[in-house]
């Protein structure tokens, strides 16, 4: 009888865990009301080479800091990786100091300002960053995301994890090298423990009372010559946008009672929809089966991996839409070599299986990363465009990261239709510069990764 009560026990330990991880936070997962509006500004990011140099043209953060400096009543800023940390021999821009001396600034001048951020910053707060120190000085309130609250994509682990390596906590005097730097601070076995969770605030928003920025790049030095693209918008939209984040904030555990004013829908013909987590999954793979011969499907992404997207790829390739992709090689990160997986597994596939209709080519990185998150459809009269924070991965678009995009759908002729579509082509065909390169070149055709992919994006022990 004792030995069935403490299997009985056991059970029902394992069930509250699994239904634990597996929660969705109130405000998550959001498909937002539709609005109009005249305009969105598509605002881009790139590295290339051109004449054998290395070009590096930047819109998002000059794009930002504006969004900071015109702003009256209060920021609040959600960006994952937030940091200047990385080896003394490398040389990167100081987007970091740009960003904090800025809010640092507007605080001064008596506006409210919030950043939320997750915790990896400080790799689970097993040290602080002077970053955080200087904005905590100047009044501003740091919230580190509560990722225990959102549901698990490594669960075989964080049941684990959960129930024992967690009650230890992370900080104390760390002795492990940190993997992000050399000459970053030491960290613990404990931070380790808790990265191994697999899964971030990966949003990068920027929201004022007036306007909004939803990117893919990063307020972090070592990002700073990724290609990233990014959309700034106004209107009852940017209201939508706070209250997401003010819904992160509460379940971590902190009230921002900020509000915006009423504003009146626009009149325009560009209408915007906000999209996070799961939704943004939902929608892309909507889009993506609506597709019919004729249209046009074109994504830029630095990685590629969802089954349900790959899925309705390839049954769009084979009902005759073109597709046009444009992949980061997954080769090089932050110095650090990978190995290719997902992208150049997943390219494989979609050329085998997608009908001969779909054609793939690889950024042409000299260090940095395509960074880009984004899918484009030409319909026959009109442009559709989902992008922001997240790839087209299991974690980042079936609600275990939290992430932020937009959808926004305009007339094919629409300033910003030919914008979104001129930045793709302009990239695939070399116009300009020499930013991609032939699907041959990066080509890697082998069952082995190909397998080793499957089965990290199923368990979810993956860092994509």
């Amino acid at each position: 009888m004792e030995t069935i009560k403490k299997i009985n026990i056991i059970y029902i330990i394992l069930l509250l865990m699994i239904m634990g991880c597996t929660r969705i936070p109130k405000g998550t997962s959001v498909r937002g009301t539709p609005y109009y509006t005249r305009n969105v500004d598509f605002l881009m990011d790139e590295t290339y080479v051109k004449d054998g140099e290395r070009h590096v043209k930047q819109q998002i953060l000059d794009y930002a800091l504006d969004i900071m400096d015109s702003a009256e009543e209060f920021i609040v800023v959600d960006m994952f990786l937030y940091n200047s940390i990385y080896d003394s021999d490398s040389d990167f821009p100081a987007v970091t100091k740009a960003v904090t001396e800025k809010l640092i600034e507007k605080k001064n001048e008596g506006l409210e300002i919030y950043l939320i951020t997750d915790e990896i910053n400080t790799f689970y707060k097993v040290y602080d960053i002077w970053e955080f120190k200087a904005l905590k000085e100047a009044g501003i309130k740091i919230i580190e995301t509560d990722m225990t609250k959102v549901r698990d994509s490594n669960i075989t682990y964080s049941i684990l994890w959960r129930t024992v390596f967690k009650w230890f906590g992370t900080g104390g005097i760390g002795w492990v090298k940190n993997p992000f730097s050399e000459d970053a601070p030491r960290v613990t076995v404990r931070g380790y423990l808790k990265l191994l969770n697999l899964k971030a605030n990966h949003r990068k928003v920027v929201v004022s009372e007036k306007k909004a920025l939803v990117a893919s790049m990063n307020f972090h030095d070592a990002s700073g010559y990724h290609s990233n693209i990014g959309f700034g918008v106004e209107g009852p939209v940017v209201k939508e946008i706070l209250n997401s984040e003010i819904d992160v904030a509460s379940f971590s555990g902190e009230n921002i009672s900020l509000k915006i004013r009423e504003s009146e829908e626009e009149e325009g013909e560009i209408r915007v929809t906000l999209l996070t987590e799961k939704m943004i999954g939902e929608n892309i793979e909507d889009l993506i089966n609506t597709t019919e011969p004729g249209n046009e499907i074109k994504i830029g992404m630095f990685y590629l991996g969802d089954r349900r997207v790959i899925g309705e790829l390839i049954k769009a390739g084979k009902r005759g839409v073109k597709i046009k992709i444009i992949l980061d090689g997954n080769i090089e990160a932050f110095g650090r070599n990978k190995n290719g997986i997902p992208n150049r597994v997943v390219a494989w596939e979609l050329k085998r299986k997608g009908g001969g209709n779909i054609e793939v080519r690889w950024y042409n990185t000299s260090g940095e990363q395509f960074h880009s998150k984004f899918i484009i459809v030409n319909k026959e009269d009109e442009v559709i465009l989902i992008g922001g924070s997240a790839n087209f991965t299991k974690r980042n678009i079936q609600g275990y990261n939290l992430e932020t995009d937009l959808m926004l759908e305009a007339p094919i002729e629409n300033k910003l239709s030919l914008k979104a579509n001129s930045y793709f082509d302009n990239m695939w065909g070399n116009i300009g510069g020499d930013y991609t390169l032939s699907y041959e070149k990066k080509a890697e055709e082998s069952y082995v990764k190909y397998f080793l992919y499957r089965f990290q994006e199923f368990s979810g022990w993956s860092t994509f």
